[in-house]
């Protein structure tokens, strides 16, 4: 998240200086780019993202911090249908242990 700059940082100097939180500009440039347009796609194709993206925009995020928050999670599904070797299913559910 942070090498395609959607993972954000909080600016700030000592105890007076706040200036909230910001992405990377050191990120790289192309695989940003490509991460804004699939989540653009996300938004308009996939329910479960236009629907992430509508109850973040009613949290009172800004568009681009929305937009962000989806970038973030695609790449949090990318790496765990990497690291789990399976496909992706929309409608798996997370077990949490009792």
């Amino acid at each position: 998240a942070s090498l395609a700059g959607v993972a954000p940082f909080e600016i700030s100097s000592g105890s007076s200086i706040n200036g909230g939180f910001h992405v990377n500009c050191y990120s790289h440039k192309q695989l940003k780019g490509i991460f804004h347009i699939a989540a653009l796609a996300a938004i308009r194709f996939n329910p479960q993202m236009k629907e992430y993206f509508d109850r973040k925009k009613k949290e009172g995020k800004k568009g681009f911090v929305a937009m962000n928050n989806v970038k973030n999670k695609l790449i949090h599904q990318m790496y765990a249908v990497v690291r789990t070797k399976t496909p992706f299913n929309p409608e798996y559910v997370y077990k949490r242990a009792a």
